[in-house]
């Protein structure tokens, strides 16, 4: 993924499913990332989610705004090194933050509100996702403009959307098995591959097109719980009634117990198919 002012390296883009031992390093060993040879320090700059960095801020609300910015930015470095730590992280993501050249240097950037701050530049950046903390805020923030400003074109010209999240049912498995598990569903109730009742689906709430991404959770009882949120874009803004159906007085049927002619009963109808064909629990809303 293309970060706007972050420099990504040309190097191998290994399977985060496969376990792969880093090289030896002194991160390894307890350090943190500007303790080791090659990383430059900055103890009087914080830097932020946009590969940023200003001075620490001072007492006004705007400040205190710019201060749990910087608290959630250190955060995020501070759990990157604790990241490294683990020899099975993939060769990419350890070589995230180091100088790509002999120089790093801070550019000064005025934002389009009239803020001044310093952005780093020289710096690989490992653009994982699922693995790096701080390449995952870039990318995020990055993704959340790009496809806000995308949104709001789609919804100026009249059009609509409709949000939703999967997840599938899941026991204490591989991350491996239930994320495919997550793409056979994805594939069967969303898209068009499901087949013709999909495609009538989308025929009739005049769906024009779906953009989904992928997060990752992990709990003690149950493991790992990859979900999917995802945004079907719509000719045009759909109803209440169109979303959830209306029952027998006329009133708009709740969220959680559609009319089945509704597109949240169509959607649910088709993943509780999918998981009577392959015997795991029936969905919910």
């Amino acid at each position: 993924v293309p970060l706007e002012g972050v420099p990504v390296p040309n190097l191998a883009i290994p399977d985060p499913r496969v376990k792969r031992h880093a090289p030896a390093s002194p991160r390894f060993h307890g350090h943190t990332s500007h303790e080791y040879a090659g990383r430059p320090p900055a103890p009087d700059l914080l830097v932020n989610e946009k590969g940023s960095c200003h001075p620490p801020s001072s007492g006004s609300s705007a400040s205190a705004k710019r201060a749990r910015r910087d608290e959630a930015s250190r955060r995020r470095y501070a759990l990157r090194d604790e990241v490294l730590k683990v020899e099975t992280a993939c060769s990419r993501v350890c070589r995230c933050g180091d100088p790509r050249a002999d120089v790093v240097s801070l550019e000064r950037v005025i934002s389009p509100s009239g803020e001044a701050y310093q952005r780093v530049e020289g710096l690989y950046a490992c653009a994982s996702y699922h693995l790096c903390p701080v390449c995952k805020s870039r990318i995020a923030a990055h993704d959340a403009r790009e496809w806000g400003e995308a949104f709001q074109r789609h919804l100026d010209g009249g059009g609509g959307l409709v949000m939703g999240l999967l997840t599938v049912p899941h026991d204490r498995e591989d991350l491996g098995a239930v994320w495919d598990r997550l793409d056979d569903v994805g594939a069967y109730a969303l898209t068009q591959s499901g087949g013709a009742p999909v495609k009538r689906m989308w025929e009739r709430y005049g769906i024009l097109g779906l953009r989904s991404g992928d997060d990752v959770t992990i709990g003690s009882l149950y493991g790992w719980s990859p979900h999917r949120h995802f945004v079907w874009a719509t000719e045009r803004p759909l109803s209440h009634a169109e979303l959830y159906g209306v029952d027998e007085n006329g009133a708009v049927c709740s969220p959680s117990d559609p009319s089945p002619d509704s597109l949240q009963g169509r959607y649910l109808a088709r993943l509780n198919r999918y998981a009577k064909q392959h015997g795991l629990p029936a969905f919910a809303l």
